[in-house]
């Protein structure tokens, strides 16, 4: 059997026959990996103790038909003996792991930022460095935010005030953030300033520095016992979310499976069109009709703060959204994201991983909002080596959304101009062998038609964030009259304000396709 290698942090185990284990592991390369440890229940067991959970391990792993086999396994860090003697510890890390398990849904796939959170809070733990239920709450407000589902703490999000000390405040789970005293709902609970606070500070995960956890920057800090824990921190739950358990209240929001995610809760607006104030009055017949985004600079965004490439990617999702919320307000029909290039396969094969299960997640997930606000969902590029997986979650939101006429988001997955354009000419090939046309009877229309979606317009309008001034390789054919517009920002630092400053660009622009205006 292949072997491979890797570290991970055992987040539950489950009795198997009379000996053996059936381990769910967090791992750093592979992700969630569940794997027999044979003979680990036996008294002479040569690894029994390291495969407890909420050890960290170096592993040796076989894979197999159904579940993988722990060949060898070495301590790294046993932080199980510190929780396991503190009865809250014990039950925090219980509360951590169970929504690790949770969140990373789909095995052997990397979940990097979660690992490395996972290790943080089982660390924190073991060396009591702050109150377990502190830890507890702020891994699992962290873990959630990771995964997508980060509270607004900063805006009201029914009307986006601005929060202020000086006003009274509501919080709503199903909102998914504050509310000021004029937007309250009946679930909405009311929330003192220093409660807000704190759960940015919890959410921060960094509430002793002064200054920080505020949502306005402007208080002198958070308050903090002897400790430098915020008074009270394990009352968060009771104090936020109206129950007597805080950490089962912030375990059944993370135990959201993707199909009942509210999308009101994600940091992007609830409405495309919801506030109407700020969207700027475009002359309708001068808008792009097209628009295609090249969403770049992903990766040094996160370079820059010191983390890992994916999570420039995640700190892309809200801005996608959006981008296709800006575009609607604007008034573009068809908007071409390009999401991941035929060229992009020779990147590291953990964030291949990475981009694939991500991209297959965001369609998931975010279908029925895409579905609400009028979204066509449309797909461009090639189907050999992009994931079944990817391909089945495209093709179901294409037959969800096929009837929706506000606008067509075309996802453009394992896409490539030039391989778009061969494609195109193998099929016109296969045509003239097949006697259906001539060969000396090939056009420009004719090539247009056998391309990916031949039923969308050329494109008017590219997009190109991070600075670079290249195409690269995207929509040569559909783009060749189009405007080209290389704004300074990265990706991550986008949405709809670069997308509205690029089409007023457009706007004034002297289009003459090689003529000359008389």
């Amino acid at each position: 059997m292949p072997l491979y290698q890797d570290e991970g942090v055992v987040l539950r185990t489950a009795k198997l026959g009379e000996a053996d284990r059936i381990l769910t592991l967090l791992t750093r390369d592979h992700g969630k990996v569940r794997a027999v440890a044979k003979g680990v229940r036996r008294t002479k067991s040569r690894f029994g103790g390291r495969l407890e959970p909420f050890m960290r391990v170096a592993l040796l792993i076989a894979e197999g038909r159904s579940l993988d086999v722990v060949s060898q396994a070495e301590s790294i860090a046993a932080y199980a003996g510190p929780i396991c003697a503190d009865f809250q510890a014990y039950t925090a890390a219980n509360v951590i792991c169970e929504p690790a398990d949770n969140l990373v849904a789909t095995e052997k796939e990397p979940a990097v930022a979660q690992y490395r959170l996972v290790l943080g809070a089982l660390n924190a733990l073991a060396k009591h460095a702050h109150e377990p239920s502190t830890i507890g709450d702020s891994y699992v407000l962290r873990a959630l935010a990771i995964a997508g589902w980060t509270p607004r703490l900063r805006v009201c999000v029914v009307c986006g005030e601005p929060i202020s000390s000086t006003l009274s405040w509501y919080f709503s789970i199903p909102a998914g953030g504050l509310m000021c005293a004029a937007d309250p709902t009946p679930e909405s609970e009311a929330v003192s300033w220093d409660a807000i606070c704190r759960l940015s500070a919890l959410v921060d995960g960094d509430w002793g520095e002064p200054g920080r956890g505020c949502p306005t920057g402007r208080c002198s800090g958070v308050r903090v016992d002897s400790t430098g824990n915020p008074p009270n921190s394990g009352r968060m739950g009771r104090i936020l979310f109206g129950t007597a358990d805080s950490f089962h209240a912030l375990a059944r929001l993370a135990g959201m499976a993707f199909e009942n995610v509210d999308y009101k809760s994600l940091d992007i607006p609830a409405a495309p069109f919801s506030d109407p104030s700020i969207i700027p009055d475009f002359p309708k017949n001068k808008v792009p009709r097209h628009v295609g985004v090249i969403m770049d600079g992903n990766g040094r965004w996160a370079q820059q703060r010191g983390l890992i490439r994916t999570d420039g990617h995640q700190a892309a999702e809200p801005v996608v959204f959006d981008t296709i919320a800006g575009a609607i307000e604007a008034g573009v029909r068809y908007l071409s994201l390009y999401t991941f290039s035929t060229e992009n396969w020779k990147r590291s094969p953990q964030e291949v991983r990475f981009l694939m299960g991500f991209s297959r997640d965001i369609i998931h997930r975010r279908v029925d909002q895409m579905n609400e606000w009028g979204v066509r969902v449309r797909w461009s590029g090639r189907r050999p080596k992009l994931w079944k997986s990817v391909i089945d979650e495209l093709e179901k939101a294409q037959e969800r959304t096929k009837n929706n006429t506000t606008i067509d988001v075309v996802f453009c997955l394992n896409y490539g101009g030039r391989a778009e354009i061969a494609d195109a000419c193998a099929a016109i090939a296969r045509e003239v062998r097949d006697g259906k046309i001539s060969g000396d009877r090939v056009t420009e229309k004719m090539i247009a038609e056998h391309l990916y979606n031949p039923d969308i317009p050329d494109c008017d309008l590219v997009i190109r964030t991070s600075g670079e001034q290249r195409t690269s390789n995207f929509l040569p054919w559909e783009a060749a009259y189009a405007e080209l517009d290389f704004v300074p920002e990265l990706f991550p630092d986008c949405g709809r304000d670069v997308l509205w400053r690029s089409i007023d660009h457009y706007i004034h622009r002297d289009r003459r396709f090689g003529g000359v205006k008389k």
